[in-house]
């Protein structure tokens, strides 16, 4: 059976606001602080060096942060779903995966998990409302012939949606670029083997494509990225840049990069093409990676992240980066660069120290006038440095100071109530926690989760 599920969030139409992702100059869109309801956990793609969890009474709901336009993993447990988060989605999200519910911002929402052809009835009779208010549409199998009409009257009604390809089985060339030809979508999950094999075919369908993500195995080459005008954000894990090339100099309006878990042997960031674009970069747990020089040419850079990028000892390039808002700092980092770079960063809104094990003492924040976000996991350092200290508004600690000192966790968050503090998890690796591939059904592309017991390799 054809299995096609559609996540569809039902907001009212309106007018005014740009669609998620759209180019704006300027700022960056504000990073929200946004807690969610209904779920165990939830990771931001587009940052993904830490996990937020439910923990117990005050912190039953985990909060993370996003910007207009990110794209978010949703674990109910025994349901799953992504989620391009939108500014004007609000900060409080509550979230029922099970059945074909959906509660955002506390407005019943429609949500549709179909089995063609079971659903095709309720497709079909959907009101042109509640086709416009279709977020994304995930792929379990290859469409029917008879399937791409009804396909076709969404796109019709909706320009706005993203696609999710998760499978292999099934799909051709012809059937691929025919979906995609029918959605012209805004967002793409999908196989990038997939992409290069029907570029000719495919690349046309992908002309609005703002954020796009990736699992490179089996990629020959990326090339074709910079036939992507519209390219904003682009997240790639599991790449062999050894097999590939770099990511190409044409991609000129790429914003974002997010790369997870790459497979090389550079030490260096030869693989990425045209730094002078970016302002935000994450880079994780990229462990061949230790000269990060390359990005003093990234002179428009506002965020960077360095989580589990173990062998980065030389930080010496931050210097060169004055205008960093946000920082994830590598686990290698001593107390005396932690102090330096802190001193150094005046405009530094947000900072992740993950398993930053030599970080024994948080005092350097006292004197960060504008330090908002603090993302602590597995780092040791308490946060007595921090009680009293004004304009917090986020701060992401250890799961096992929770289970450990709950009445410390209490006390903070009721001396600083404009602060949201939220359980956290770095991700990891080993036994216990594994790498879904992106086309993954349980995951929907490939971020980490917690399965089981057992040790594992936390980085960050």
């Amino acid at each position: 059976m054809k299995a096609i599920r559609i996540l569809s969030v039902g907001l009212v139409v309106f007018l005014g606001p740009l669609p998620a992702g759209e180019p704006q100059e300027g700022a960056l869109p504000p990073l929200h602080v946004v807690k969610i309801a209904g779920v165990e956990s939830a990771i931001n793609y587009m940052r993904p060096a830490w996990t937020a969890r439910a923990g117990e009474g005050e912190f039953e709901l985990p909060a993370l942060l996003a910007r207009d336009g990110d794209l978010l993993f949703l674990d109910a447990g025994s349901e799953e779903s992504a989620f391009r988060y939108r500014g004007t989605d609000g900060t409080a999200l509550g979230v029922n995966i099970e059945g074909k519910r959906v509660l955002v911002r506390g407005k019943d929402v429609q949500a549709v998990s179909a089995t063609f052809p079971a659903d095709v009835a309720w497709l079909s009779a959907a009101s042109r409302e509640d086709l416009i208010a279709i977020r994304h549409i995930e792929f379990e199998a290859a469409p029917g012939e008879a399937d791409l009409s009804m396909l076709g009257r969404i796109a019709e009604a909706n320009r706005d949606l993203g696609v999710i390809i998760e499978e292999e089985k099934g799909w051709d060339g012809t059937t691929f670029a025919r979906v995609l030809t029918v959605f012209s979508p805004r967002w793409l999950v999908t196989r990038a083997a997939r992409i290069e094999a029907d570029a000719d075919r495919v690349i046309p369908a992908l002309q609005r494509v703002d954020l796009l993500a990736l699992n490179a195995d089996g990629a020959k080459s990326l090339a074709w990225l910079g036939r992507l005008p519209a390219l904003r954000r682009l997240f790639i894990c599991d790449w062999k840049p050894n097999e590939t090339g770099p990511i190409p100099a044409g991609c000129a309006r790429l914003s974002m990069l997010t790369l997870l878990l790459i497979e090389t042997d550079a030490p260096a960031l030869t693989y990425v093409g045209d730094l002078k674009p970016l302002r935000e970069i994450f880079l994780v747990g990229i462990e061949g990676l230790s000269d990060v020089s390359a990005l003093a040419g990234a002179s428009s850079l506002e965020s960077l992240s360095l989580a589990g990028c173990e062998k980065v000892t030389d930080l010496s390039v931050l210097k060169r980066l004055p205008n960093l808002t946000w920082l994830g700092l590598p686990p290698s980092v001593s107390q005396e660069a932690f102090a330096e770079i802190v001193r150094e960063h005046p405009k530094l809104r947000g900072l992740e120290l993950l398993s930053a094990t030599n970080i024994v003492d948080l005092a350097p924040l006292r004197d960060a006038k504008g330090l908002e976000m603090l993302v602590l996991p597995n780092t040791p350092a308490t946060t007595t440095p921090l009680w009293g200290k004004e304009g917090l508004r986020f701060l992401a600690l250890p799961e096992e100071t929770f289970e450990s000192s709950p009445e410390y966790v209490r006390a903070f968050a009721k001396a600083h109530p404009a602060a949201t503090v939220t359980s956290a998890t770095p991700f990891c690796l080993g036994s216990g926690w594994i790498l879904l591939l992106p086309l993954g059904a349980a995951l929907t592309y490939g971020i980490l989760r917690r399965r089981g017991s057992g040790s594992a390799r936390c980085h960050g």
